[in-house]
């Protein structure tokens, strides 16, 4: 049996809809569905999922009593699971509806695998196609290499053997990049990674752009994680909150950030001036900088 688990905070109640009927729709149909609702004061999204338990019992519901975050949700959500395989989804994506029964019989005729993500087409928030294959490796062997650069894999594509998930005590509580520092752990600890090179999920790319301070913390997560990693230590809540607060609160690092983003959308000759500029003077920075083009080009 597959566990199904998603987390539900601020998602649109008609984008909820979509992804919770593009889930009890699949054409495999052995598996329970669990979802946390990580917002208890909003009372619209217990009863846009309430309306699907009536008809459903393969859906199984909790609440949470506060807010609690993305990876306490999703590691509440492991220790509910019966399933031999857990796939991941998300409020806001769409699975295609041979999602499930392709990864299974992946992961069964493979049982050395011990991850497998596929590729997606991405959509806009009003569903229409964008684009697809956003990463498609050349193999296998290309995928566990580039995991170590960056993070390749669409977390909302994967199915991930249950033993292997808890054998490393689930999600470490950051504040972004959860799924990569899962990634890196189960690498590390010698898992598996395949990719199926088919669109397996509608990946939906939101209209309003990233403030500067959230993707400055995943900025911040990602390096934490992969230095983390690299130095072999284990992950410490409390001194990654620390040099997380400690660098969003740092007005230079708030100005030297924002060229930097400002670069990754605007390839301008001004915008490069500036961020050579800012390169040269700040090392935190130059070493994001480093790190995005190593992924850049170990990814072609």
């Amino acid at each position: 049996m597959i566990s199904v688990i998603m987390s539900l905070y601020n998602e649109n109640l008609k984008l909820i809809s979509e992804a919770i009927e593009s889930i009890l729709g699949q054409t495999y149909k052995d598996f329970e569905f669990i979802i946390i609702n990580d917002n208890p004061e909003n009372s619209d999204i217990e009863t846009a999922v309430k309306k699907y338990i009536k008809n459903d019992n393969r859906i199984l519901y909790e609440k949470n009593g506060s807010n609690i975050g993305l990876a306490e949700s999703l590691n509440k959500a492991l220790l509910l699971c019966k399933g031999e395989y857990v796939a991941r989804m998300d409020g806001d994506d769409i699975s295609d509806l041979h999602r499930l029964e392709k990864e299974i019989a992946y992961m069964k005729f493979h049982p050395e695998c011990d991850v497998v993500c596929s590729g997606v087409i991405t959509i806009d928030e009003d569903g229409k196609r964008t684009g697809k294959n956003l990463y498609r490796p050349k193999n296998d062997k290309v995928l566990m290499k580039n995991l170590k650069y960056g993070n390749p894999i669409v977390h909302p594509t994967t199915m991930i053997k249950k033993k292997t998930i808890i054998e490393i005590n689930g999600y470490n509580e950051l504040l972004a990049a959860q799924d990569y520092d899962l990634w890196l752990r189960i690498l590390y600890q010698g898992g598996i990674f395949h990719y199926i090179d088919e669109e397996l999920l509608y990946y939906r790319i939101r209209k309003k752009s990233t403030t500067i301070s959230c993707s400055a913390v995943q900025s911040l997560s990602t390096k934490y994680i992969m230095d983390l990693r690299k130095s072999k230590k284990t992950f410490d809540k409390e001194s990654y909150l620390y040099n997380i607060d400690k660098y969003l609160n740092d007005i230079n690092f708030q100005r030297h950030y924002s060229v930097f983003n400002s670069f990754k959308y605007n390839h301008s000759i001004i915008e490069f001036t500036k961020l050579i500029g800012v390169i040269m003077s700040d090392d935190l920075i130059r070493q994001i900088v480093i790190k995005n083009i190593v992924f850049s080009f170990s990814s072609k």
